[in-house]
C-alpha cells in the first residue's frame, strides 16, 4: 500500500469519535458538570466503596441513603469476599440490596423494597448480608 492509498483511508478525529475521551472518562476540572466531579470525589479510594454513576441515580431515585457506617460495613464486606475469590456480590441490608463489583470495589446498582419484590438475580457469584442496625425501625 502506498501512501497516497493510506491518506484516502485515514480521516481526520472529530469530537465524539471512540478517541475522544468521552465526559466519563475525563478528569475533575477538564470540562465535566460539577455532579460529576461530586461523584468521583465521593468514590476515591478512601477505603469504602466506589459508587458508579448509575448507582448514584439510583440511590437518589429510590431514596436510599449510606451512611458512613454503612460504607464501612461494604467495604468490610468487599475485603472478605475478596479474600473469598468473589466476583459480584448481592449485598442485603434490611430494606435495600446492592449490587457489588468486588474486584473494582464499586457498587454497580442500589434497590429499595418495592424493587426486590419477585426480581432475580443473575449474573452473581455470593451474597452478603449486611447489618440493618444503621436502618430505622418500622413502626
Amino acid at each position: 500500500m502506498n501512501v497516497r492509498n493510506l491518506q484516502a483511508r485515514v480521516s481526520p478525529i472529530r469530537p465524539g469519535d471512540a478517541t475522544t475521551p468521552s465526559k466519563a472518562t475525563r478528569e475533575p476540572g477538564s470540562g465535566g458538570t460539577f455532579a460529576d466531579a461530586l461523584s468521583h470525589e465521593r468514590s476515591r479510594g478512601d477505603g469504602g466503596p466506589r459508587i458508579s454513576a448509575h448507582a448514584e441515580a439510583r440511590l437518589t431515585q429510590r431514596g436510599i441513603e449510606l451512611t458512613d457506617g454503612d460504607r464501612q460495613g461494604m467495604a468490610d464486606a468487599m475485603r472478605e469476599l475478596e479474600l473469598k475469590g468473589a466476583q459480584n456480590a448481592l449485598m442485603l441490608r434490611g430494606d435495600s440490596a446492592f449490587l457489588v463489583n468486588i474486584p473494582n470495589r464499586t457498587i454497580i446498582t442500589a434497590m429499595n423494597a418495592a424493587d426486590l419484590s419477585g426480581r432475580a438475580f443473575t449474573n452473581i457469584d455470593s451474597a452478603y448480608l449486611l447489618s440493618a442496625s444503621n436502618q430505622p425501625e418500622n413502626q
